[in-house]
């Protein structure tokens, strides 16, 4: 069935873009402001109508091309309140910026559009031109602040090292194209089926497909800061201005895990014995050097950068659950549930934490963990909100990421990999440590200045919003977990 409704909420939101670019240039300079505003409100109504869409039917467009499944609803869903709550984080931020902030909104619009349309693309140029779209005007994000040298040298940075992992994944699909003749995700899986492949070495066909994969895999790892294609992360989230940052730690890891659920787990499920085995070696160097490395982190970005490539080894553990290597059954819909519910609760806890960094960064010029100090009898409120943040991050009852986790786990031990789970239980025990260190930096050291804050609506509003799903996801985990649990249900042939 092809209908265009599976593209509408892009086609939407790509319009509004061009709409506020328009806007932007129209409009005087002291009034650009009410453009964020605007945004926000454009945001929250996408947002109601793709609550409303959904149901069981799988629409397609394109000559399927592009899928709306529940698994790309659900996505498409993450990505919009993603992209709400950093508007929310950004709006105080830009009206200070002396050469104007109009272009931002747009931006952020245009990267909304690939995540969406990334969701339910189901063939090797259409990902492609998504991760693009996400990509490019991220890196001009990243460099925003153009008078800032950090903020240069993180889209600088950004921007090489995204290039050449645009250049991997893009050999390594056209490898997997020579091999079975195809770019549509569907007539490779029925290609895969036919093929020699029982082992990467076994025939010409099988050595190729499995260097694509490998450097698809490589690829894919770059977007969502896996190890060991994460040295990008720390200096970009230090550099770059805090409210990217923000969207940096979470939008390109959601769209980025939705396309590793739909090629990897679905379409190349008929050669899982070639790449199943690497996905395992990610989430453990992803769960361990992210840990390891972010003890000894005294800025706060740099700590969160590290926390986050540790957060996405345990989406991994999420991944690797849903493979046939250890349970011959599988366990594939538990898997895919658990990562989509962890994904959630990680964006909510993340956004939760950088809320207060932008706070620090962007009106006070702080973002190192000693100039939290005191922040607990200064401002309880914020202090609680991180809190709640950095609880949930390590896995701490009744939070959101200790029910995620609790499903994480409990699909990876029902899949047979045990010794991952105990390596993940091992490693949500270090981080505690780190996260610690800045409870007892807000609420048992004494701040030597008088820190004074004065919070917009937006910001109380993100930091609310944030703060309460956390403890709504943690305490109410079906509200979540029934929507994945579906999704993977369907998704899943």
């Amino acid at each position: 069935m092809s209908n265009l409704t599976a593209l509408s909420l892009e086609l939407i939101t790509a319009l509004a873009a061009l709409l506020f670019l328009i806007a932007d240039a129209m409009l005087p300079k002291e009034k650009r402001g009410y453009l964020g505003y605007g945004c926000i409100a454009f945001l929250g109504l996408l947002m109601f109508g793709a609550l409303t869409m959904g149901g069981p039917e799988t629409l397609s467009a394109f000559g399927g091309r592009i899928v709306l499944d529940p698994l790309a609803l659900f996505f498409k869903q993450l990505s919009i309140a993603i992209v709400f709550l950093v508007a929310l984080l950004s709006v105080d931020v830009m009206k200070k910026l002396p050469d104007g902030h109009g272009e931002f909104y747009p931006i952020l619009l245009f990267i909304l559009t690939g995540m969406m349309l990334l969701a339910g693309a189901t063939e090797f140029v259409t990902i492609f031109i998504a991760i693009e779209l996400i990509s490019i005007p991220s890196y001009v994000l990243a460099g925003y602040h153009k008078h800032v040298f950090k903020s240069s040298e993180a889209g600088m940075k950004y921007f090489i090292l995204g290039a050449f992992s645009s250049a991997l994944l893009l050999y390594g699909m056209s490898l997997v194209y020579g091999a079975t003749g195809s770019t549509q995700l569907s007539e490779i899986s029925t290609a895969l089926q036919k093929l020699p492949l029982e082992s990467p070495v076994s025939s010409g066909f099988g050595a190729l497909l499995f260097v694509g994969l490998v450097l698809m895999m490589a690829g894919f790892g770059f977007k969502i800061a896996a190890v060991p294609f994460h040295l990008w992360a720390p200096d970009v989230y230090e550099g770059a201005p805090s409210p990217v940052t923000a969207f940096l730690s979470v939008g390109p890891k959601a769209a980025g895990i939705a396309v590793i659920i739909r090629v990897f787990l679905l379409f190349l499920e008929p050669i899982q014995h070639h790449w199943a085995h690497l996905f395992v070696i990610l989430a453990a160097l992803s769960m361990v050097l992210g840990n390891l490395l972010a003890i000894p982190q005294r800025n706060l970005k740099r700590m969160l950068a590290y926390s986050g490539i540790a957060q996405i080894g345990y989406v991994l553990v999420g991944l690797v659950a849903a493979t046939n290597l250890e349970s011959p059954g599988g366990t594939a819909q538990l898997g895919i549930s658990s990562a989509m519910f962890y994904m959630a609760a990680y964006v909510a806890t993340n956004l939760a934490a950088f809320s207060v960094v932008v706070v620090f960064s962007c009106l006070l010029g702080k973002e190192e963990i000693s100039d939290l100090k005191g922040l607990s009898r200064l401002y309880p409120g914020i202090s609680f909100c991180m809190l709640i943040a950095l609880l949930s991050l390590a896995g701490v009852p009744p939070l959101a990421g200790f029910m995620g986790k609790f499903y994480l786990f409990s699909a990876a031990w029902s899949a047979g990999f045990h010794w991952l789970v105990g390596l993940g239980v091992l490693c949500s025990v270090i981080s505690l440590y780190y996260y610690f260190m800045v409870i007892r930096t807000m609420y048992f050291e004494e701040s030597p200045i008088e820190l004074k804050l004065s919070l917009t609506w937006p910001q109380k509003l993100a930091l609310g919003v944030t703060t309460l799903s956390i403890l709504f996801i943690g305490i109410y985990p079906s509200c979540i977990s029934t929507v994945t649990l579906e999704a993977a249900r369907l998704f899943l042939p």
